[in-house]
C-alpha cells in the first residue's frame, strides 16, 4: 500500500471443498492505492490469498494467489466493507455513501479460488439522502447480509471536519431492505 491508512479495509474467510483456506480482501483505495490514483473512481480490487501451512523454513503466512477486479460499474472513490450471501455479495463506499449489490461466483467455497470473479450485471443503489438530496449516511464503514433482501450496516464516527448533517447517522446500526 502507498499511504497510511489505505489498506485492506475488509476481510472474508472461507474454506473450499478441497480443504484450502483462503482470505479475500477488499482494498480500502482504488487500484490497491492511496493518495490522488486510490481515488480515481472504477478501479477496485479484492486480493486472494491463501494459507500456506508452516514449513521447516517459514512460519504459518498468506500468500497472494490473484487479484480481482471489481466490475467498472461499482464506480466508488473507497471501498469501506463487503460482505456474501452465497454468491451475492454486497461492496459499500463510505465516501460516495453507496451500496453495489452484485453476485459473485465463488459459491461460498466450492469453486477453486483461482475461478474466482465477479458475474455481469448488479447495481449501484445510493443510501438515503435528506431533503436537499445531500449525503446523511457520511461514515458507512461496514456491510452484513441478514437475509437474501435485508442488509445491516455500521457508521463510523463523523470527523470534525465533515457537515453537521453527518452526526446524526454516525456511531450507529442500520438495517435497509435491498430492493429486489
Amino acid at each position: 500500500m502507498t499511504h497510511s491508512n489505505k489498506g485492506l479495509e475488509s476481510i472474508h474467510y472461507l474454506e473450499t471443498r478441497s480443504g484450502r483456506r483462503i482470505l479475500l480482501g477488499l482494498c480500502e483505495g482504488n487500484w490497491c492505492s492511496g493518495g490522488h490514483r486510490g481515488r480515481e473512481k472504477g478501479n477496485g480490487k479484492i486480493v486472494v490469498a491463501e494459507l500456506v501451512p508452516e514449513s521447516a523454513h517459514d512460519a504459518c503466512s498468506w500468500k497472494p494467489i490473484k487479484v480481482i477486479d471489481l466490475p467498472a460499474e461499482i464506480d466508488m472513490t473507497d471501498y469501506a466493507g463487503f460482505a456474501f450471501n452465497g454468491s451475492r455479495v454486497a461492496i459499500v463506499s463510505q465516501e460516495d455513501s453507496t451500496l453495489w449489490v452484485g453476485s459473485f461466483n465463488f459459491d461460498g467455497g466450492r469453486t477453486e479460488p483461482e475461478d474466482y470473479e465477479f458475474a455481469a450485471g448488479g447495481s449501484v443503489l445510493t443510501f438515503p439522502r435528506n431533503s436537499a438530496c445531500e449525503i446523511v449516511y457520511c461514515n458507512v464503514e461496514g456491510v452484513h447480509w441478514l437475509d437474501p433482501w435485508r442488509i445491516i450496516v455500521t457508521s463510523d464516527k463523523a470527523k470534525s471536519t465533515q457537515p453537521w448533517r453527518c452526526v446524526a447517522k454516525d456511531q450507529s446500526v442500520h438495517i435497509f431492505a435491498v430492493p429486489r
